[in-house]
């Protein structure tokens, strides 16, 4: 036993997946723009996702799978193979329908196991089986005899609940006398609504598929939850779905006698499958298509009336089937299975979307209150924190000028020291006394302001510099005193003269510096105003710089952010939504339809005349004769209207069976179809022509005859001339006429395309006429 391994491409897995091989998809021909846009608005939702800044929670856990979900809806969109899945309720009889469509047992089916595995069936040269496994790393094959697929498709019952055969992801079998054409696959699927797993296991088969044939029970027909699943498949694959009814033989007698009972509980059966069904199926499959057999008697070969019966029905099942999967319909049919899935899957991502947004609309009602409760937080903290600035700053200012009076008073006495201790150098000591304690105290400002606006971005003036050149005595001061006392001999001899004299000198000169420094005190005072002034204009331009503004969490903006997003998610899902309207519309237009077939109709028309007419110049030597010629042409591929396995006769049978009395109408007219173009023929060779070639013998002759004696006619040398010079005119002349008579024929030929062109255009509309009152 050989088992090879292989693994999944990681590509499929992300938003960057890109078909790259054109040989593993599927060619579309009228609809390969429309394709390709339907691929591009799907990379661009998956760009849109990428936007997205929340983390996944438990509150939008879907988001991931919404997101993986791209990739395949682009295989699904592009993927080569067709695929025709049947499915039905649990021991329906699926595995033995397809038995019977495959006229041979193929798939194992049992009374008390079911199918557990997605099995299809598909063409090659060979037959044999291949079982997928599945494994953590990725996934392996194994080729087998199609007799020993049992183990690996069948339900394990040997628990209280059916398992399928594990690490089996499917099973392909593969005909070498299959009837679908090659790429088409049949598959099986496990019953619905038997098993969670099973069913989700078919649901995601369909979902991968291009038709569905749903296999009811004649004896159980349409529970509710049948129903229910008819009703989401029909509308997922847009109406691409037929139903057999089967397991007819349970409620049918194979007494011939019984035939009329038979027929009664038939009609009774499809009358009540009609009236449930009507809303289901489409143009392509049926509206809706309902066969009635029973699989297993066409499997025991009965030939009574009732088996017959049911084996017609699983022919033209397979009639139908090989009609719609090998003709021009193909591409319409499949690509609109296929934009039915990518539609749900849009709906889902609405849906999905509007919840998210609802989501963040709560979460953002949250956060932005929040942020606002943190910002009016932070506002009342920090008006506090201005208020109390300017509280210290006015205690300081207080303290300020309650100091400068202590330092007043204090420099006043060390003066009135000096002053008597009768020193020379007095006035030079007081002043730097002063100026020592002046600088202290500014000093002593700068320190405390500091200690106020600390951590704080306020610009502080620099009290010292601002202070010092105020808080100084004046030089003249000094000078003026200093010129008057002289030395200290002098200094004792006028205060001795004084003291005799009852005149205080001491007293005096410390009037002056009390006088100067009660000078320097006012001015003083006026710059601690206006100092603080200053301090008050930058702690509001701090308070206008640095007052606390709504801040908004790196959440909240991702919140925002991810509503937006949605937003164009929304957007861009809802005209894309009506973009595939469009194309599904036009996919089922009838007339578009038309339009094709009687192109080809009209083209092997044309060019059966344009490459045939020519060789039968010498047989039509009349109008009658043209036109008898032209009507045997149209005649001819008129018969593909009739034929099963030509495009045209595929499409009007589906008219047919849809719309009864218009498609009659339109076979009547088509029938009445005769081209009467009222021209000539175009003859072999025109009077013209041949005058010209006769005209050119005679002159031929006399040439050749010229100057020879009649009566003694001799051949020499001259005559041999004479004869080559004639034969010599009387081929140029005749190869201009010919090409001359090619260009005609040509020119005549192609003016008979156009009148025959013309005179189809005019049954093209005639018959749209018919075809337009569908739409």
């Amino acid at each position: 036993m050989c088992i090879s391994l292989f693994y999944l491409d990681p590509m499929i897995n992300g938003s960057n997946f890109n078909i790259n091989t054109s040989e593993n998809v599927f060619k579309f021909v009228y609809f390969s723009q429309e394709v390709e846009h339907i691929n591009s608005c799907l990379t661009n939702i998956s760009n849109t996702f990428n936007e997205l800044k929340l983390e996944i929670d438990s509150e939008n856990n879907n988001r991931e799978d919404l997101f993986q979900k791209i990739p395949e809806l682009k295989l699904n969109l592009l993927r080569k193979e067709s695929n025709i899945a049947v499915f039905g309720i649990f021991k329906s009889g699926k595995s033995t329908l397809i038995n019977a469509i495959l006229d041979q047992k193929i798939l194992p089916s049992r009374t008390n196991r079911a199918t557990g595995v997605i099995t299809s069936i598909s063409y090659d040269s060979q037959k044999y089986a291949n079982i997928i496994f599945e494994y953590f790393l990725g996934y392996g094959d194994e080729r087998i005899d199609v007799d020993k697929i049992d183990k690996y498709i069948l339900l394990n019952t040997s628990d209280v609940i059916a398992k399928p055969p594990e690490n089996i992801k499917k099973v392909e079998i593969k005909l070498p006398d299959f009837f679908l054409p090659e790429d088409c696959y049949l598959t099986d699927t496990p019953g619905l609504l038997d098993n969670q797993y099973l069913t989700e296991l078919s649901y995601c088969e369909i979902e991968k598929s291009d038709l569905v044939i749903l296999a009811l029970r004649a004896d159980k027909l349409l529970s509710e939850k049948e129903r229910e699943a008819i009703s989401y498949v029909n509308n997922l694959l847009k109406g691409n779905i037929i139903f057999i009814i089967n397991r007819m033989g349970v409620i049918c007698d194979d007494d011939e006698e019984e035939e009329e009972e038979n027929k009664r509980q038939e009609e009774k059966l499809l009358k009540l499958a009609n009236k449930t069904l009507q809303d289901c199926g489409n143009s392509f499959s049926g509206k809706p298509a309902i066969i009635t057999t029973d699989a297993l008697s066409i499997l025991k070969n009965d030939t009574s009336t009732r088996g017959i019966i049911y084996r017609q029905g699983v022919n033209n099942l397979k009639l139908q089937l090989t009609q719609l999967f090998n003709c021009f319909l193909t591409e319409r049919l499949i690509l609109l299975s296929r934009i039915g899935v990518i539609n749900n899957y849009l709906n889902h991502l609405i849906n999905y979307s509007q919840l998210q947004i609802s989501w963040l609309d709560i979460k953002i009602k949250n956060l932005e209150d929040l942020a606002e409760k943190d910002w009016q937080e932070r506002k009342v903290i920090f008006s506090q924190e201005v208020s109390n600035i300017r509280l210290n700053l006015e205690k300081e200012k207080q303290d300020i000028i309650n100091k400068l009076q202590t330092l007043i008073s204090g420099s006043l006495s060390k003066a009135r020291y000096i002053i008597n201790s009768d020193n020379p150098e007095w006035v030079n000591t007081v002043k730097r006394d002063w100026n020592a304690d002046n600088k202290v105290y500014a000093n002593r400002i700068s320190e405390n302001i500091k200690n106020i606006l600390n951590n704080i971005n306020i610009k502080i003036p620099n009290s010292y510099q601002y202070f010092i050149s105020n808080l100084n005595l004046e030089e003249d001061f000094g000078s003026q005193v200093s010129s008057v006392v002289g030395g200290s001999f002098m200094l004792g001899m006028i205060r001795g003269i004084g003291n005799l004299l009852d005149n205080n000198w001491r007293e005096e000169h410390f009037g002056d510096v009390k006088k100067e420094v009660t000078k320097t005190e006012q001015v003083l005072r006026n710059n601690i105003d206006n100092y603080f002034v200053k301090l008050e204009e930058s702690v509001k331009i701090y308070e206008k710089e640095y007052e606390p503004i709504l801040e908004k969490p790196q959440e909240l903006l991702d919140s925002y952010s991810d509503k937006e997003t949605y937003l164009n998610i929304i957007s861009q899902s809802t005209q894309f939504l009506d973009f595939m309207v469009k194309i599904t519309q036009d996919i089922q237009d009838w007339n578009k339809q038309f339009d094709i077939v009687w192109k080809d109709f009209a083209k092997n028309i044309i060019n059966s005349f344009s490459s045939e007419y020519p060789k039968k110049l010498k047989s039509i030597k009349s109008n009658e004769d043209l036109n008898n010629y032209i009507n045997d042409i149209v005649k001819f591929y008129l018969k593909l209207w009739q034929s099963e396995k030509e495009d045209q006769g595929i499409w009007l049978e589906i008219l047919m069976r849809e719309y009864p009395i218009m498609g009659q109408d339109f076979v009547d007219s088509l029938n009445q179809m005769e081209i009467n173009i009222p021209s000539q023929p175009v003859f072999l060779w025109s009077k013209k022509e041949i005058g010209a070639i006769a005209s050119a013998v005679i002159i031929g002759i006399i040439i050749l005859l010229w100057g020879q004696d009649m009566s003694n006619f001799n051949f020499d040398l001259i005559t041999l001339r004479q004869g080559m010079i004639s034969a010599g005119f009387i081929y140029t002349v005749f190869s201009v006429v010919k090409k001359i008579r090619e260009k005609r024929i040509e020119d005549e030929t192609n003016n008979l395309i156009k009148k025959l062109t013309s005179q189809i255009e005019i049954y093209h509309e005639k018959l749209g006429t018919v075809i337009k009152a569908i739409n």
